[in-house]
């Protein structure tokens, strides 16, 4: 395209040509191979494709004296392809590319669905436009019959659950707050509140802004050597909210401050739909002594039973039964159970505890369950009763293990988790009636849902207590459980047992564990406490606030102007971002709120939280879930955030007062695609197959009036490639020529340069200013990758 341009200017210019030229667009453009390869090594590691011992690695090889994102590591190769820099540098960008399982044109985008009869050997071709090239090979995603694929799309959102993240956290709240629902569920009638997924708990004193102590307690306690405890911390990789180096590298001070060994290097896990597809790329995980384990959800964001269910599902089981590797397939059955011909259920009268807690018919729900479910309180500190939902394993409920499930905030509950995330049944877009969750954890483990703290959901208290803290919710849900497995479900104390959760979990979950391991060790309790798995949780608020600022740089959301702000007058003393503590200048109060100090690197840190992440129309949670066809009203009242972080630790998508529910049965099960991670019903995993076979057609060749001496259609042409000569590995010089030409601003002439910020062959961090900054032009450029490839 420049080059072009630059030939129709010179036309212009001598009257060769008239046109009314205005200007080019460039989509994801190869404009420069230094900059893509040198941006490419940070994005892969900023992405969670490597670990911080492959960073350290490439920093001592490398940069020494400088930051990462100035570090020319393609010089580097082309001054000692051999030399360590070189070496270390090309494992974590070429070499990448060519053996990772995942689509280099998009890494959130997985085909589970691929046959495994589908050839092998086809994995050897080159990674030019990576699998698109090994999925036009492949004919497994194909139909043998006519299919409406555009029946099929959601435009609605950028998610395979028929846009459910949009509408779920209302539609819930719609359910719940049903009286034959909550009747149903045996909330008191004398209980007025309305429930609402989170509760703004204005007197929250935070305790804890980093967990370690918390942690180095667990892991020297005699009970955690004696059990065989484990821990996984796991994260979804595209969450601003908790995002998965803050944890990583809290993981990586722990077991460095505790001398804890590693067991396996950081590698990726594998998912498998079923042993009739073939494996994708889970995410990564990397496995210390002490059964301490640290892995990522390729993909997903702050919800990940929500955002990937069947990946995520697979990860709890391999935890819990203990196996040496993560990339044990789930081996559930995910076809919907049929629909019933009308929602009507009888309530019992009531019964003592556990038969009053049982759950006889739930209203609304489209299918019939078969597993047991119970729904009542448990007794927590002295007049405080915390409400619980019990689903009984859809697998062996007498044998399977017992799972704790706690949301975070603080201050929100986890029946949201149950209803939108892990549960058994997610709410239609009707907020009347519920499907089936195929990938609900109680298929293969009983689950307990416990809105804690005090007040939060449906819990409540007989006496008025405004006191909320980190070790009072460990107590009121310690003695919780304590009356869960002595009085209500004795059964379940000799079950194993393990206690999960997400967000604020990161501190209810170790709290609790510890908690728990005192109340064993001293036998004020016997249970069969067999581990813990926290998922995005908050476990160091420095560490989070040090690490999010590189990750929103590094995923195209704070821009190049406010990097060098950051890296000119906040980090002078490093070489490299990842090294600046930027919690200095704005750390956390007691009160969860942070404190900018007042110098303008504080104002800086504290304006790209506001504008980057609680204050744009992104879903902090997931920056890739978008809700396309929200009414404008129901974000007006939204758009004004405070200098603080909102209290309310869960995005808002749909106002609830705003919301206005359907006003007929959607069965959102039917609209949901698991084959992709897509909302076009596995379009981009079968396109090119399909393309070829259409193109390929004798009417089609026909109407088109190809001659039938012409070869066969192919999308790429290996040979072309092979004999192409390139002259411009970088066009700074070509594009400074259009720029500075008098037609430019004659015609008024435009340039938009434009990426998809999720390409890894092309990536959005290869643009590197246009022109010399001192030059009054500086607009962004693009570049090619390091080695030769078809772009498209």
């Amino acid at each position: 395209i420049p080059t072009l341009t630059w030939l129709l200017i010179q036309g212009l210019q001598s009257n060769d040509i008239n046109i009314n030229f205005q200007g080019i667009a460039i989509g994801n453009g190869i404009l420069s191979d230094r900059q893509q390869f040198n941006s490419l090594i940070n994005f892969n590691y900023f992405h969670g494709m490597f670990g911080k011992s492959d960073w350290d690695l490439l920093r001592q090889y490398c940069c020494v004296n400088s930051s990462t994102s100035e570090c020319d590591f393609l010089g580097a190769y082309y001054h000692d392809p051999r030399g360590p820099c070189a070496r270390q540098a090309v494992h974590m960008a070429d070499r990448w590319q060519e053996e990772t399982l995942s689509d280099v044109y998009n890494v959130y985008q997985d085909c589970y669905r691929l046959k495994v009869s589908h050839s092998a050997t086809e994995r050897t071709l080159r990674k030019i436009d990576g699998r698109r090239r090994w999925l036009k090979k492949s004919s497994s995603h194909m139909s043998q019959k006519f299919t409406d694929n555009q029946g099929q799309i959601n435009y609605a959102s950028t998610d395979q659950f028929n846009a459910f993240p949009c509408f779920s956290d209302d539609a819930t709240q719609n359910y719940l707050n049903r009286a034959d629902v909550r009747a149903a569920i045996h909330i008191p009638a004398t209980l007025t509140k309305t429930w609402t997924d989170c509760t703004d708990l204005r007197h929250w004193q935070f305790q804890y802004d980093d967990m370690t102590p918390v942690f180095v307690n667990i892991l020297n306690s005699q009970y955690y050597a004696n059990a065989n405890f484990r821990m996984l911390i796991y994260n979804g990789d595209v969450d601003t909210v908790c995002n998965f180096l803050g944890d990583e590298w809290f993981i990586e001070a722990l077991v460095k401050s505790q001398n804890i060994s590693t067991v396996a290097e950081r590698t990726d896990w594998t998912y498998q739909a079923s042993a009739d597809y073939r494996s994708q790329t889970g995410g990564y995980v990397k496995r210390f002594a002490k059964n301490l384990d640290q892995l990522t959800v390729k993909g997903s964001g702050h919800f990940v039973p929500q955002d990937r269910p069947g990946p995520a599902l697979q990860m709890l089981m391999n935890f819990i039964n203990k196996s040496p590797v993560y990339d044990t397939l789930t081996n559930i059955d995910v076809t919907p159970k049929p629909l019933l011909p009308q929602y009507a259920g009888t309530a019992q009268s009531p019964c003592p505890r556990k038969d009053a807690d049982l759950i006889v018919s739930l209203p609304g729900l489209t299918f019939q369950p078969n597993f047991k479910q119970y729904s009542g309180y448990l007794n927590a500190s002295a007049n405080n009763f915390l409400h619980y939902w019990l689903v009984e394993s859809q697998d062996n409920p007498a044998t399977d293990p017992l799972i704790l499930w706690l949301n975070g905030g603080p201050g929100c509950s986890s029946v949201g988790g149950f209803m939108t995330e892990n549960g058994p049944f997610h709410p239609n877009q009707d907020g009347a009636t519920l499907y089936e969750n195929v990938y609900s954890w109680n298929k293969k483990a009983n689950v307990l849902y416990l809105e804690a703290p005090r007040g939060v959901g449906y819990s409540y208290q007989t006496v008025d207590n405004q006191t909320w803290s980190d070790d009072l919710t460990a107590e009121d849900n310690y003695l919780a459980l304590k009356d869960f497995f002595t009085n209500v479900f004795p059964e379940y104390a000799t079950r194993q047992f393990f206690v999960t959760g997400e967000s604020y979990g990161g501190v209810y979950i170790p709290t609790l564990a510890w908690r728990l391991f005192q109340g064993i060790q001293s036998g004020d309790i016997s249970i069969k406490f067999q581990g813990v798995a926290i998922g995005n949780g908050v476990l160091s608020e420095r560490l989070q606030l040090n690490s999010v600022v590189d990750f929103l740089y590094y995923h195209g959301i704070v821009g190049k102007d406010d990097w060098n702000f950051l890296m000119t007058n906040c980090c002078a003393n490093v070489t490299d971002t990842t090294d600046c503590d930027f919690y200095q200048y704005m750390p956390t109060g007691s009160d969860g709120q942070p404190m900018p100090q007042p110098n303008p690197c504080g104002m800086k840190v504290l304006m790209l939280g506001e504008a980057y992440v609680w204050g744009s129309y992104n879903d902090p949670y997931n920056i890739y879930q978008d809700c396309y066809r929200t009414k404008l009203t129901k974000y007006a009242a939204q758009r004004v955030f405070p200098h603080v972080r909102p209290s309310k630790q869960r995005f808002d998508k749909w106002d609830s007062k705003n919301f206005v529910p359907k006003q007929k049965f959607a069965d959102n099960a039917r609209q949901i695609n698991y084959g992709s991670t897509d909302p076009f019903n596995g379009f981009p995993c079968w396109s090119d197959s399909a393309t070829e076979m259409y193109m390929n057609r004798a009417e089609v060749r026909a109407a088109l009036n190809i001659p039938d001496s012409v070869p066969r259609w192919t999308d790429c042409n290996d040979h072309i490639l092979g004999a192409f000569v390139r002259q411009y590995l970088d066009m700074s010089d070509v594009m400074k020529n259009i720029i500075n030409s008098p037609l430019y601003e004659q015609l008024q002439f435009r340039i938009l340069v434009y990426n998809g910020d999720v390409d890894t062959v092309c990536n959005f961090l290869g643009t590197p200013p246009l022109v010399h900054p001192s030059d009054e032009a500086n607009i962004a450029n693009k570049s090619f990758t390091f080695r030769r490839r078809m772009v498209r």
